[in-house]
């Protein structure tokens, strides 16, 4: 069971989720692949690259316990998702602007919860968004993607990396703030 829920968190890890929902938001705004491709690239590139540098000279993983420690990949994360948000208003389309401006906001109170208030899951948070977001965009005939967030929760609990009310309060921030800013 723990080799199973190994593998559903490493498939669901937040970079990967994220990276998929940008994917379906370029080709949802009509973008052309190779643009797409670009976009992936240049996006989700420097946060990769951060989360590199920070395991290899901090010694940090993605699940760091100690709060104090979480401030300084946090800060650097958000002045990167800054960047990258000046760039997708100027250069790429309205549809994605509002979608990684949500983010954004999202990422923002993602890591003042977890920095000041408590840990909450990151997997099921960011599995939470994609499953709202496949559902927004492709409608209820999606429904069986709906079982990816229990699935997920589940194999963070399992794997001990989180309780039940963090997998459940994960979820629920993503889905409440859907549902505040009306997305």
């Amino acid at each position: 069971m723990k080799l199973f829920a190994t593998i559903l968190s490493k498939l669901f890890e937040p970079m990967v989720s994220v990276a998929v929902i940008l994917l379906f938001a370029f080709l949802q705004s009509g973008v052309s692949w190779p643009a797409t491709l670009l976009w992936l690239i240049i996006l989700i590139g420097p946060p990769a690259a951060m989360r590199v540098w920070a395991r290899r000279n901090l010694g940090l993983d993605w699940d760091i316990k100690n709060r104090r420690r979480r401030i300084l990949p946090a800060t650097i994360l958000l002045l990167i998702l800054l960047y990258d948000l000046v760039l997708v208003h100027y250069f790429a389309p309205a549809f994605v602007f509002r979608l990684f401006r949500f983010f954004f906001i999202w990422m923002l109170g993602f890591l003042m919860i977890t920095a000041w208030v408590t840990k909450i899951s990151g997997h099921t948070a960011v599995s939470a968004l994609a499953v709202g977001f496949i559902l927004l965009w492709y409608g209820w005939g999606w429904w069986p993607v709906l079982i990816t967030v229990p699935l997920v929760a589940w194999a963070r609990v399992i794997r001990r990396d989180h309780t039940v009310g963090q997998v459940i309060a994960g979820a629920a921030y993503s889905w409440g703030l859907m549902s505040l800013m009306g997305i």
